[in-house]
């Protein structure tokens, strides 16, 4: 199962395009043309207390594109501690939904009990509402919606740190968060 994390290593700003072309600069003629490649920012030059331009930067990009990256925004220690209550979850999802991974098809539910107990079906269908929200392609990928405990919350107010200037810029003061989950994935 792969679940992306926070990576801790530093990278350079990137000034991709939002979406598809080649990532500027490459001379790649074989660059995925579909690819996604969201303006990235390094979370130290976010926090600077001269940051106006990157800030400014960021939400002329998240205007722009509707989504930005953010480097090194939350500590490993904590995206470890979220990741592992992400996975106990998803297991405890699949299991509750009759699936064994995220390549189990949502519609096609197993059940112990016998092909006339249809009570095993509607289970399934409550507990995949439940835990799982739509996803566009769903092929070995579910949309794993989160509960906001410690771990998650902490992850959330160190990211809330660094991005509150530059969504302070673009939301306004009624903002509410509607959605919070975890793109889980197997490979396939």
């Amino acid at each position: 199962r792969t679940i992306t994390t926070v990576s801790p290593l530093r990278y350079p700003r990137s000034r991709a395009p939002c979406f598809g072309g080649r990532p500027e600069g490459s001379t790649n003629s074989k660059a995925a043309m579909s690819v996604w490649c969201w303006p990235t920012f390094e979370a130290c030059d976010l926090l600077r207390d001269d940051a106006g331009e990157g800030e400014a930067d960021a939400v002329t990009d998240l205007h722009a594109c509707g989504a930005i990256v953010v480097r090194s925004a939350v500590p490993l220690t904590e995206c470890a501690a979220a990741l592992c209550e992400v996975n106990v979850r998803l297991e405890r999802a699949l299991a509750e939904s009759g699936q064994s991974s995220t390549a189990d098809d949502p519609g096609a539910w197993s059940d112990a009990g016998s092909a006339d107990d249809h009570d095993g079906d509607s289970r399934h269908s409550a507990a995949t509402a439940r835990y799982f929200g739509n996803v566009a392609s769903p092929s070995h990928r579910r949309d794993l919606k989160l509960a906001l405990t410690s771990d998650v919350k902490s992850c959330l107010d160190r990211l809330l740190v660094v991005l509150r200037p530059t969504l302070s810029g673009v939301l306004t003061d009624d903002a509410e968060l509607c959605e919070l989950s975890a793109l889980c994935s197997d490979p396939g």
